[in-house]
């Protein structure tokens, strides 16, 4: 029997494209096990839609955190922003195949004879804390890992829902067969800046500055690179102005479905 790991969903579109309402649906099928992270709404709890120039690491952080802890509990993970370029989905891939390997590392390491003798816990942490001190962003990796492991630790094992891994090594299994999924979602520019314009929220994000949607999507236009699979994805989806399937792609294979 295939093992089911857990999925990190990189959202890529323009504005108006539906990335919103779709990983809301997405959520809505899981939502024990689904984390949504939107960086559009971290900037509305922090600056009420003002974007602050000098506050984008502060954003970029509370970003990477949440979507570290989540991926360290075994969640699905969605990243609802736009990921026009390469370099800005490479840094979610990147994260997702950090805690892949680190997770697999600590299987390795409960699996080890040399551990017997040893407190477990004590061991996973330290392996944890000494793993991730060298990485850039390391503490986040770090206080994510040991989140989780405390949780598995120190509390009883649910029983529902059955998806929710039972043991702390049930859960390194998970993040060990993390999928990373990107889905492309292909709709007419026109179409995007329709939507946009007559969207619920738009006075709400216009309150303390004017947003010209018309520049703003010229420049996506312009910065925007289409996804490969050679990026890193496991899968690749590409979906249209209703959300229906024109083709998924996989790692092994490129083919239509």
């Amino acid at each position: 029997m295939k093992q089911e790991g857990s999925r990190l969903i990189l959202l890529i579109g323009y504005i108006g494209a539906g990335k919103s309402t779709y990983s809301q649906k997405l959520w809505k099928e899981a939502p024990e096990t689904t984390l949504r992270v939107c960086m559009d709404e971290i900037i509305q709890m922090a600056s009420f839609y003002d974007f602050q120039p000098a506050l984008r690491s502060l954003y970029r952080g509370e970003e990477a955190h949440m979507i570290l802890r989540g991926l360290a509990l075994g969640l699905d993970v969605i990243v609802d922003r736009t990921n026009l370029e390469r370099r800005t989905r490479a840094t979610y891939l990147q994260m997702g195949r950090r805690l892949q390997e680190l997770a697999r590392r600590l299987l390795d390491t409960l699996d080890s004879p040399d551990l017997f003798g040893s407190p477990p816990s004590q061991v996973v942490q330290q392996r944890i804390v000494e793993w991730t001190q060298d990485l850039e962003d390391g503490l986040l990796y770090q206080q994510a890992l040991l989140y989780a492991y405390q949780q598995y630790e120190w509390s009883s094992p649910p029983l529902f829902p059955s998806s929710i891994p039972q043991t702390y090594r049930d859960l390194l299994v998970k993040i060990a067969h993390l999928k990373i999924v990107g889905i492309h979602f292909d709709v007419p520019p026109d179409l995007c800046l329709k939507r946009r314009l007559e969207a619920e929220d738009r006075r709400l994000r216009e309150r303390m500055r004017p947003i010209h949607w018309e520049k703003v999507l010229q420049d996506m236009i312009r910065r925007f690179e289409p996804p490969t699979l050679e990026e890193g994805f496991d899968e690749l989806w590409i979906l249209d102005e209703n959300f229906e399937k024109k083709a998924i792609y996989t790692s092994t294979s490129a083919s239509h479905r």
